[in-house]
């Protein structure tokens, strides 16, 4: 197969351009076309449409050479999108090496809260320390936190605009230090501006990209919320953070957790338990198999509920209550209270003020 840059000005890059840019041409209609022509020489001789012209083309190769601009097309075999349906050429600035990485996702609001921009660049820096590579789409908010975490060495941009159309003006700085250290990919030609269409293509190749997506902050129906949903179309992991629930900033991340499409991450070692597979469906830890035999009926399954962020009594109650109804048991509030009254008399957990309860340090 031919590699991404030693096809940069050679017959194979320059008929499949004149092909890809030609306007009302997709991927369905690429596959029609080699099916029926098989060639691409055959298929720009068929004079079915006004293919994109020479000069054109000739224009956007000088340029993409004057930047160093390198290209992946989807019949490659180191094409770095997961799914080959979405596009048929991708366009890139910068380190290569960093898709030889594992690659994690992470989405949100433009108009993030402070505590979702500061978690945000916390597992951004502890993904790098763990040999993540971060993926986002340059935007404001949430985006900008994930790359800035990451350093502009170990993260992936992708724009809705030509390659060299950073989008938006305040991220200039940013996205020129990506393109010097990191990477920057885009499917669109040169000169185009961002616009919402081109936002839905964006997301679909930050979710295709990756194996995870984290969601940290979203509201309904916003980009995030259309990114997590190509991540679950796709099958990948989808991870989203609880956040409170009566601002709207967190609408669409609550709404993906109630639904059970995407599972919660309530910490940094919660995270990383999902990435090294530690955890079982649901996403918490199986913290024990078994108790001492002193312990009380249902308590593994008490215990195996609580993390390290607080919860109310009432709360872990419904759901340790809706589990063990699933396999046809129940357990009254007296017996839960002497289990939680067990738990905490062998330091498996600690009840604070006003019946919260957590795992003992």
């Amino acid at each position: 197969m031919t590699d991404a840059r030693t096809i940069l000005n050679t017959p194979e890059l320059f008929d499949r351009l004149r092909l890809y840019r030609t306007q009302g041409i997709g991927i369905k209609t690429v596959e029609r076309l080699f099916d029926r022509f098989k060639t691409i020489d055959k298929i720009l001789q068929s004079n079915l449409k006004e293919w994109s012209s020479i000069e054109s083309i000739k224009a956007e190769l000088m340029e993409a050479e004057r930047n160093d601009y390198f290209y992946f097309f989807n019949h490659m075999s180191d094409f770095p999108l997961n799914e080959l349906d979405i596009t048929n050429v991708i366009m890139c600035a910068g380190d290569k090496k960093l898709l030889k990485r594992p690659l994690i996702s992470i989405v949100g609001s433009r108009e993030a809260s402070y505590h979702s921009l500061q978690f945000t660049k916390t597992i951004s820096r502890e993904l790098r320390e763990i040999g993540y590579g971060i993926v986002s789409g340059l935007a404001r908010g949430i985006d900008s936190s994930a790359h800035t975490g990451a350093g502009a060495d170990n993260t992936i941009a992708i724009l809705s605009g030509g390659i060299d159309m950073p989008w938006p003006p305040e991220n200039r700085s940013l996205y020129e230090e990506i393109k010097n250290k990191g990477l920057i990919i885009s499917d669109m030609p040169l000169g185009v501006s961002p616009s919402s269409y081109y936002f839905v293509k964006r997301n679909r190749l930050i979710a295709s990209i990756s194996k995870t997506t984290i969601i940290v902050e979203s509201r309904e129906n916003s980009g995030s919320i259309h990114t997590a949903m190509f991540a679950n179309e796709y099958k990948k992991l989808l991870l989203a953070c609880p956040s409170f629930p009566n601002d709207d900033r967190n609408y669409g991340n609550n709404r993906l957790l109630l639904d059970g499409i995407a599972k919660p991450i309530y910490s940094i070692s919660h995270l990383k338990s999902y990435l090294t597979g530690s955890r079982e469906d649901g996403g918490r830890e199986t913290v024990v198999k078994k108790l001492d035999k002193s312990a009380p009926k249902f308590s593994v399954d008490v215990l195996n509920l609580i993390s390290s962020i607080p919860t109310s009594r009432s709360n872990l109650y419904e759901e340790f209550n809706r589990s063990i109804t699933l396999r046809g048991e129940k357990c009254g509030i007296s017996e839960y209270d002497i289990i939680l009254s067990w738990l905490e008399l062998y330091d498996y957990i600690k009840i604070i003020g006003d019946g919260v309860i957590r795992i003992t340090d």
